[in-house]
């Protein structure tokens, strides 16, 4: 439990925003070895208590009562910045635009429904 509660811990901000939590956070905020930390991670993940955002960033999974997030899809060549907790930042960068049949089938379903 101690693994989950840092996660928690970091994961919540104090006004209230999310930022996802760095492998490095962890190993910083819990005196157990990075091994133990690595096999609790792997349990967590396993049951679906926390998501691997990307390789050593982790955040909270989604309680059953919460909705899914919306998939991203922003114009080619959109930037957004993420802030971590560690000091780093991670740049993302949308190298394609909308999906066509995507957009294709939202136009059809919308159309449908009217």
């Amino acid at each position: 439990m101690m693994v989950l509660e840092a996660i928690r811990r970091l994961y919540y901000l104090r006004n209230g925003e999310v930022r996802p939590v760095t492998r490095s956070a962890l190993l910083a905020n819990v005196k157990l070895p990075a091994t133990t930390v690595d096999d609790r991670l792997r349990v967590l993940r396993i049951t679906k208590v926390v998501r691997r955002v990307r390789q050593g960033t982790y955040e909270l999974a989604s309680s059953p009562g919460d909705k899914p997030k919306p998939r991203v899809s922003m114009p080619k060549g959109t930037e957004r910045v993420v802030p971590l907790d560690d000091g780093g930042v991670v740049r993302e960068q949308w190298l394609k635009g909308p999906d066509p049949l995507e957009q294709a089938r939202l136009k059809l379903s919308r159309s449908q429904d009217a």
